[in-house]
């Protein structure tokens, strides 16, 4: 039996920050508010933010 191969996207983080960013602002949301739908902290979201 064959493995099939399994394609790797690249992970970028500006891209994601960027796509959170515009969705939160698009929808008026504060990053608390944000945080809360995605199900994490805010320390969390706004440590990424800042890393990226």
């Amino acid at each position: 039996m064959e493995v099939a191969e399994v394609s790797r996207t690249k992970f970028d983080p500006y891209v994601i920050e960027n796509n959170i960013r515009d969705l939160r602002e698009k929808r008026k949301m504060t990053q608390m508010k944000a945080a809360e739908e995605m199900d994490m902290s805010l320390f969390f979201l706004a440590h990424f933010m800042d890393l990226v």
